[in-house]
């Protein structure tokens, strides 16, 4: 207690305080249900598609705020930038202090507490050599990344809160920039102090230069403005709206019973990335906007007192709102333009064909759900703040070049668009495991299914606590083999979620019998990966259908088994490919200058055909009853 008193206030004092709740929070004995769960996060967090996704998301979301603001006040940008340049240098030493010490502090700090419990254990058996020493490292980076992108937002903001200032005064030119730096306390005469200050205190290296940044931080115009604006940014902020009442309800439900972390994990931040979407669909975004000029409360927050902040802060939310149906407009017109043809070189895509089949098989090509077709490449925007208006866009585009709306008029396309948005929604949120469990609950499932079921999810969780490092293995392992291993029975399904163990099982065929890949790179973009037959038929709307599960393999009735169905869809989609290549794909000129229906009516043809050979085969081959 005497370090931290002798310790001057800012980050010294808050370390030294967090340094002594770990100690004493680390002195009790830890058993294994104390850190199951944060095995299991740190684990599945751990992959390299989890940590890029995380920075990722924190850039695009600055980058949204830039233009925003830009739009405002296009003479803003000078100092945007100028305060992105000085954020990043701080946000990189903030960053490498939290990386070495596992401890936030600065004005990221909202509540002194202690660390999670892979923190607080300082020895595990077996030293440097057991990998779960280096588990905490996981929660670390993410932590990391955050502080970088919140130090760049936070001193972003700060500059235009003190140019705001400084305009107010009347100044313009060069007189308008030295006074924002006075304000900013970026002076030479500022640094001069703040560095003999830093020299007395008897810092040095990393710790000496954050000193001089968080003394020449002190007496800057609205610091708590600046943090709301940067946590917002980086997904950080409390939840609000009706999604933030859901997120309550469900962090007590965690917290009282920790297995249903797994049903609806990381609440607070997917609630934050939906709500944050939600600002952008004009219907919603214009709202907020109106209840916010009414109530004088926006993001959960009563809005500011000073008269130009509670003006930028509305300004900002009618800017999103515009934002958002403009890039709808435009992305829309474009896909609109293009509807009919059957390989546009650009397109927006919702979740794709609502026919399980069809999804798959189209999925099986390469294509991603929530995401925007350019030339051959999918960009998912299901991560960005754009997904909710370009889920709306990419639905109508679905419905009607899968779903059967092509008759139909742009009212009724519009509103089956807005019914699937909703799924975008279901998606980005903890809603998505909810609502799977509760799709689960209210099937009448078989005994075996119903045991399937359970324990796909249960090798799941246990892969994710036991296997150190598993998201982090599973990225490397689909770096060198991305082919699917999907599992059939509770010992292919416990292979499945291993990395590398996977290998066992028989690869994942699609409607072709060919195996389905699933690359790293599908966070982030995915090019054309099955045949050029497949390819040609899902994009001239003639989907082969999907084998139905419960097809028998004889006149006696008796449903194939696990097996049985592998080789079904194996034998079957060789002959299917062979033939579609022959009869459709070598004289696909001809075919496309048919009428609509046509190449459909010759694919099921061809279908049923290869598929009553296949059950031949198998009988021959499985011939018992």
């Amino acid at each position: 207690a005497r370090v931290i008193e002798s310790k001057p206030e800012g980050f010294q004092k808050q370390t030294e305080a967090v340094k002594l709740m770990n100690l004493i929070a680390g002195e009790k004995t830890f058993g294994f249900w104390d850190i199951f769960w944060d095995l299991w996060f740190a684990n599945v967090l751990a992959g390299l598609s989890t940590q890029t996704i995380n920075l990722l998301g924190s850039a695009q979301n600055l980058l949204a705020h830039t233009i925003i603001n830009f739009m405002r006040r296009p003479g803003d940008l000078g100092t945007m930038m100028q305060g992105i340049a000085r954020g990043t240098v701080k946000g990189i030493n903030e960053g490498a202090a939290v990386l070495s010490t596992g401890i936030v502090t600065g004005t990221r700090l909202d509540k002194y507490q202690q660390g999670k419990n892979l923190e607080l254990i300082t020895k595990w058996r077996g030293g440097k050599f057991n990998p779960l020493t280096y588990l905490k490292y996981v929660g670390r980076a993410l932590a990391t990344g955050d502080m970088l992108f919140f130090k760049v937002a936070e001193e972003m903001k700060q500059s235009v809160l003190a140019r705001n200032v400084a305009k107010k005064e009347g100044l313009s030119g060069k007189a308008l920039y030295r006074r924002t730096q006075e304000i900013l306390n970026n002076t030479k005469e500022q640094r001069e102090k703040a560095t003999r200050q830093a020299d007395a205190e008897g810092l040095t290296g990393l710790d000496r230069r954050r000193r001089i940044a968080e003394l020449m931080e002190e007496g800057r115009p609205q610091p708590e403005e600046a943090k709301s604006f940067a946590m917002r940014v980086i997904f950080t902020n409390k939840p609000y709206g009706f999604l933030g009442l859901l997120a309550e309800a469900v962090n007590k439900i965690n917290a009282k019973v920790p297995a249903f972390q797994m049903v609806a994990p990381f609440v607070n931040i997917v609630s934050n990335v939906t709500n944050e979407s939600l600002n952008y669909f004009p219907p919603i975004g214009y709202m907020r906007y109106r209840q916010g000029v009414r109530k004088g409360q926006l993001y959960g927050q009563p809005l500011s007192e000073d008269t130009s902040v509670r003006k930028d802060q509305l300004g900002d939310q009618f800017a999103k709102s515009t934002l958002g149906a403009v890039s709808m407009v435009s992305v829309g017109s474009l896909a609109w333009s293009m509807k009919d043809d059957d390989d546009p070189w650009f397109m927006m895509h919702g979740s794709g064909p609502r026919d399980y089949g069809k999804n798959k098989t189209w999925r099986a090509t390469g294509a991603l759900p929530y995401s925007m077709k350019i030339g051959d490449t999918y960009l998912p925007y299901k991560d960005t703040v754009m997904a909710i208006p370009f889920s709306l866009v990419g639905s109508m585009m679905d419905a009607y070049r899968f779903n059967g709306m092509q008759e139909a008029n742009i009212m009724e396309i519009t509103a089956l668009g807005l019914t699937y948005t909703a799924g975008v929604v279901a998606e980005n949120s903890f809603l998505k495991g909810m609502l799977a469990t509760s799709s689960i609950v209210n099937q009448k499932l078989s005994g075996e299914r119903a045991t399937k079921v359970i324990w796909q999810q249960a090798s799941r969780t246990g892969a994710a606590a036991l296997v150190p490092f598993a998201g982090l293995l599973r990225d490397i392992d689909r770096l060198f083999d991305p082919t699917r291993y999907d599992g059939t029975d509770i010992k292919t399904m416990t292979y499945s979620q291993i990395p590398f163990v996977r290998r066992l099982n028989k690869p994942t065929l699609n409607v072709l019998g060919q195996p389905v890949e699933m690359h790293v790179s599908d966070r982030y973009w995915a090019t054309p990966r099955a045949s050029e037959e497949l390819r040609w038929l899902v994009e001239s709307n003639a989907f082969p259908s999907f084998p139905n599960k419960n097809s028998t393999v004889n006149a006696a009735g008796r449903d194939m088994d696990p097996d049985e169905f592998y080789e079904y869809i194996k034998m079957s989609g060789e002959g299917i490919r062979a033939r579609v290549k022959n009869e459709l794909f070598d004289n696909r000129q001809v075919w496309d200058r048919l009428p609509d229906g046509s190449l459909k009516m010759a694919v099921d043809k061809i279908v049923k055909e290869e598929r009553s050979k296949a059950k031949g085969k198998l009988f021959a081959k499985f011939p018992r009853l």
